[in-house]
């Protein structure tokens, strides 16, 4: 698959009493994660008791849409707001794993695309 054959970014935002849940699909790379990284932070405006981010759509993700996230997960905790990734693709756990961060971007349930993520 080449960049071109990747799906645009899409990112749609719900409230809920549970807080803001941020669904995201699509390719995250250093030309839209801006975007994304702004969709994850006006998620926050309202004071949500909890971000969760849905990332089961996502079929790229690069280094700047980890920083991205990372940036979103220290704006909810200075809030302090809770901040969950809820469910990911195969290609952002293992970009998580591959980094080290499963744990601090997404709690033990979040799933995998297919099946429930690896805790290791």
């Amino acid at each position: 698959m080449t960049p071109q054959d990747l799906p645009p970014l899409t990112v749609v935002t719900t409230r809920d009493s549970d807080g803001a849940l941020v669904a995201v699909s699509g390719e995250i790379d250093m030309e839209n994660a801006e975007v994304f990284r702004t969709a994850l932070l006006a998620a926050l405006d309202d004071g949500p008791a909890a971000l969760r981010v849905d990332m089961s759509g996502v079929a790229f993700c690069d280094s700047m849409g980890l920083k991205a996230l990372l940036a979103a997960r220290n704006a909810a905790v200075q809030a302090g707001a809770a901040f969950d990734i809820v469910a990911v693709s195969s290609q952002v756990e293992h970009l998580l794993d591959v980094v080290g961060l499963p744990q601090t971007l997404h709690a033990d349930g979040a799933n995998e695309v297919g099946g429930p993520s690896d805790t290791r």
